[in-house]
């Protein structure tokens, strides 16, 4: 399942692309959330701070770097280029995990990505996004 770019992520890429206005983010971060961040008053508000963050001591934001993009059943589609690995926890999860984010340098939320399944790990366990596993298209 592909995720979904936010209003500010759609909104600096028009800029980039048609108005030569902007800054490109520096770096990318993928992070994962506890709260539900599909709502449409994240998405329209994008606002970093609404997110739930995990908050392990052995959890970190990992910068994400995505291949170059592909046409998909009709849409351009990007995913990430590597594994990125979450982890590991020093305690239990406290709540589900069930949402990652896109986050710039400047924590500008540009993307949210439904997990495809629950993840609330227990201590010395690690969370995976395969290389490939989180994409990103266009319509």
């Amino acid at each position: 399942m592909a995720g979904s770019l936010t209003n500010i992520g759609e909104e600096l890429m028009l800029n980039l692309v048609f108005r030569s206005t902007g800054t490109a983010p520096t770096n990318i971060y993928l992070g994962l959330a506890t709260n539900d961040v599909s709502t449409e008053t994240l998405e329209d508000t994008s606002v970093f701070a609404d997110v739930i963050e995990e908050d392990d001591a052995g959890y970190i934001k990992q910068e994400v770097i995505f291949n170059a993009p592909t046409q998909v059943s009709g849409k351009a589609t990007i995913d990430n280029n590597a594994d990125l690995e979450f982890g590991p926890w020093s305690a239990d999860a406290d709540s589900a995990i069930t949402y990652a984010f896109l986050v710039d340098n400047n924590d500008n939320l540009l993307g949210i990505f439904e997990l495809p399944s629950v993840k609330q790990p227990v201590t010395g366990e690690s969370i995976l996004v395969s290389a490939g596993n989180c994409v990103f298209d266009l319509d």
